[in-house]
């Protein structure tokens, strides 16, 4: 039978009161209840007072750590913790560790421990003070990241074992152990004028633990050329720094293919190629109505791989139109010019672009006139080409702007020309000589315009060329249109001028113009009104023959309208810096009756003029004029002796040092150079940068330079800035070629020559030409230096000699040489023939009590003298 969970346990329960006789249940007799006796009481807990200690090194920036034990046990404890420094609580310090600060030294740090422990006893307890102790220091490492390379940014980390959170820091950059100015942040972009120096960075700050650092980090090695070899990384010269890709739609393997191919009407978008190869005689007349969005292209297969020779001539006509990476070389123009950008008179190329071509060594042999690339129509652009070896007449490149028959000026179209990042070289004398004569017109590099339209605009733009050795006649660059732009152009080692021949309101800035001892290097020569000249550098202008060219030349004028030479007003010179110069600023140029005015002369720097730092002074300084800010230093202030001193002007050395790029700048040892801010510009706008395109931001200095680490973005250009992106052009060696004379300027004292006594050298004001040094030659004394040369070639010797000279060559036994007698320095050469031989000495002499010699040339030419 199966009993209910009830009787289940109803039975258990009268068991149990059986078995225990349970009052609960009544006896079966029915007897009185028996009662239990209580257990005896047990002992009472006592509190077993708890104890924290401080465990850890007390100093600062050591972290302690608060210990706590208690018998009575802590599994239940929930402890919560004070720290304290001398009495006053530590806010926020209420965890089980605590690290000191710089605040804590030398102070009596504790804890105190709260909590109830496991007996329920409540504990309140405070550990044995411990003084906070000053941590050693540990001394910070600075560590340089980046490439020595320019256009690379170097930047610095700072490791310090103490702790660098709360640290400030202050960094000075310097370049060879010399502050970098202005160059205080994390990092410094390695800008050209650091090329050769080695590169650290001075850090300081305090540490977390107080101590004051002063750290330095190693020396890079010395900088190294960007990436192009150049001075700048190929690519960023100015934001225009680019070429286009060239996609091939058809490629061609002859000259007739390509002509065949081409013609004034193709097709929006198509590119024609020519491959790999060279090729002879090309008649290209090509265009269309191209769009910027799809132009009409003519160019290499691949850019440099393509050599045209022969008879070639080039015409290009419509809108949109591309002429790309073709070398046209020791060929001959068919038809006048090599290269023009219209097809007709009438068919004119608009928004067209020549990119990437190399002209070299065409027309060599012949006598006609013409250019090599004519620009016609608006907004046409020629860039990232190679001009070397022109040497006919004709200028390089022209932007024409003939005014039609029977029109005037004013129907001529603006022409909105852009000429950048092009190389111009190798543009020798007529005739083989080896210098240009007075009556050589004609050979410029570039011409802007045309003298019978310069009164109207162009707004043409010449921007990050490169020239060098261009020697056709008295102007590199010839201005003769309105209101155009030569902005961050480089000239070198070339006979003549940046010349504003004719037209107003150029804009001529951030050029650099250096002689190289070249002994016809001229500068900027300016005629006609309203421009503005601003952070240009020259240096070594040697013109010594005439009036016409100097450093700045504020040229007179003969009162013309059209061909002649127009009225100089209202131009704005200012923060030009003008290095080792002659007529280093001439005020009254040329020899017209008409004198400049309305000039405003401020804030530029003539440093270690040579003569006098002024020049046709005799006729006056520019009337209704304005001069401030001026710092100038030569062997004399002016041409005139009564003319010692001038408002504006402070006669005073600049202490200018070179920075390793060859351009002379500000240095530690400089005096003030403030330039004046406070002069009435009379319209023009102030100058807000530098010759490196740099901010000029607060204060700064006369001249082109202005201190600053920002980055540099224009700037001295080499010929490995400049040409061909996508190829190297193939070098030549050009008609005018320079020997090396060791040592050619004494610059090195007596290095690499010979000095017969009683020979020497000189450093007296009086007797010395440039920078301080020159060779004197006295009694039977004799200087001499031998050189290797080329056999059967033509040679002409030159230096700068006064006193009773004698320059001379010796080879193969005999001796030809010039003598010249003058009271100042002036320009002595000897021409000879190599023959047979393949070394020379040449010699300096007096014919009289003494002579004094300075910068010597030797170079090769063509034709003999």
């Amino acid at each position: 039978m199966t009993l209910s969970r009830r009787s289940a346990f109803q039975a258990r329960f009268l068991l149990a009161c059986i078995v225990v006789g349970s009052s609960a249940c009544g006896s079966g007799g029915g007897g009185a209840p028996q009662v239990s006796p209580s257990p005896a009481p047990g002992p009472q807990p006592t509190n077993s007072v708890g104890a924290v200690s401080i465990d850890g090194v007390p100093e600062v920036c050591a972290p302690l750590t608060a210990e706590v034990q208690d018998s009575n046990g802590l599994n239940n404890a929930t402890i919560t913790y004070q720290w304290s420094a001398d009495g006053e609580d530590l806010a926020g310090a209420t965890g089980d560790t605590y690290t000191p600060t710089v605040d804590d030294f030398d102070k009596a740090v504790l804890v105190n421990a709260s909590y109830t422990d496991d007996e329920g006893f409540s504990e309140n307890i405070a550990a044995t003070p411990v003084t906070i102790r000053q941590a050693p220091n540990f001394l910070g490492v600075a560590t340089l990241s980046g490439a020595a390379q320019v256009g690379e940014t170097l930047e610095v980390a700072v490791a310090d074992k103490n702790g660098t959170t709360t640290s400030a820091f202050t960094y000075q950059w310097q370049s060879d152990g010399v502050n970098i100015a202005g160059a205080q942040g994390p990092t410094l972009q390695l800008a050209s004028n650091l090329l050769g120096a080695a590169i650290q960075v001075l850090v300081n700050y305090t540490d977390d633990q107080g101590y004051v650092e002063d750290v330095q980090s190693d020396e890079t090695v010395a900088v190294v050329a960007a990436a192009s070899g150049g001075n700048f990384p190929r690519g960023t010269v100015g934001d225009n720094d680019t070429v286009p890709q060239v996609s091939c739609d058809t490629v061609v393997a002859s000259m007739s293919s390509l002509e065949a191919m081409t013609n004034r009407s193709m097709t929006p978008g198509v590119t024609v190629c020519v491959a790999d190869g060279t090729y002879t005689d090309l008649d290209l007349d090509f265009g269309g109505a191209g769009t910027e969005a799809e132009p009409i292209t003519v160019a290499a297969q691949n850019p440099g791989e393509v050599t045209i020779g022969g008879a070639i001539k080039v015409r290009m006509s419509g809108t949109y139109v591309v002429l790309q990476g073709l070398i046209f070389k020791d060929g001959t123009s068919e038809d006048g010019d090599l290269l023009q950008t219209r097809t007709s008179s009438s068919n004119l190329c608009d928004h067209c672009r020549v990119t990437e071509i190399s002209i070299i060594d065409i027309d060599d042999a012949s006598s006609s006139s013409n250019k090599w690339v004519s620009i016609y129509g608006q907004h046409t652009r020629v860039d990232h080409s190679w001009f070397s070896g022109k040497t006919n007449e004709g200028a390089l490149m022209v932007v024409w702007r003939s005014v039609p028959s029977g029109g005037v000026p004013a129907d001529v179209e603006i022409n909105y020309a852009q000429m950048d990042h092009n190389y111009f070289g190798n543009r020798p004398p007529a005739d083989g000589k080896p210098y240009p004569t007075s009556g050589d017109n004609g050979f410029e590099a570039v011409r802007i315009g045309t003298s019978d339209s310069h009164s109207e605009d162009a707004l043409s733009v010449l921007e990050h060329n490169y020239f060098e050795r261009i020697d056709g006649e008295s102007e590199v660059i010839s201005n003769k249109s309105g209101n155009n732009t030569l902005y961050n152009n480089t000239i070198r080692d070339s006979f003549g001028a940046l010349t504003l021949r004719h037209g107003s309101s150029a804009t001529v800035s951030h050029n650099f113009i250096i002689g190289d001892d070249h002994p016809f290097a001229s500068g900027i020569r300016v005629i006609d009104d309203g421009h503005r000249i601003v952070n240009n550098y020259i240096e070594g202008v040697r013109y010594t023959a005439t009036s016409f060219h100097g450093g700045i030349v504020l040229h007179s004028s003969d009162g013309s309208t059209s061909n002649g030479y127009q009225v100089l007003e209202n131009v704005f010179v200012a923060n030009n810096t003008i290095v080792d110069s002659i007529n280093s600023l001439s005020v009254s140029g040329g020899s017209f009756s008409i004198e400049p005015e309305d000039v405003i002369f401020v804030n530029n720097i003539i440093a270690d003029a040579i003569g006098p730092v002024i020049v046709r002074a005799d006729d006056g300084m520019p009337a209704s004029s304005t001069y401030a800010g001026n710092y100038v230093y030569g062997q004399e202030f002016s041409d005139n002796s009564s003319i010692t001193s001038f408002s504006g002007f402070s006669f005073v050395d600049a202490q200018l040092e070179d920075d390793g790029l060859g351009i002379a700048r500000p240095s530690l040892v400089s005096p003030s150079l403030l330039a004046d801010a406070t002069v009435d510009l009379e319209g023009f706008d102030p100058v807000e940068d530098d010759m490196d395109g740099q901010e000029r931001v607060g204060a700064t200095n006369s001249g082109a330079d202005h201190d600053s680490n920002q980055p540099v973005t224009v700037g001295v250009l080499t010929p490995l800035d400049v040409g061909p992106i996508s190829y190297t052009p193939p070098a030549t060696p050009g008609t005018v070629v320079r020997f090396e004379i060791t040592n050619h300027d004494f610059d090195n004292g007596m290095s690499g020559w010979t000095f017969d006594a009683p020979s020497g050298l000189t450093t007296t004001q009086d007797e010395t030409y440039s920078r301080g040094v020159s060779a004197e030659v006295t009694g039977a004394g004799r200087i001499s230096q031998t050189i290797n040369i080329e056999p059967n070639t033509n040679y002409t010797l030159s230096a700068f000699t006064q006193g009773p000279a004698r320059l001379g060559v010796s080879l193969g036994g005999s001796e030809q040489s010039e003598t010249d007698n003058n009271s100042a320095y002036r320009f002595t050469s000897v021409s000879f023939s190599s023959g047979a031989n393949s070394q020379v000495t040449v010699f300096a002499e007096t014919t009289g009590s003494g002579a004094f010699f300075d910068s010597f040339r030797l170079i090769s030419h063509a034709a003999a003298q």
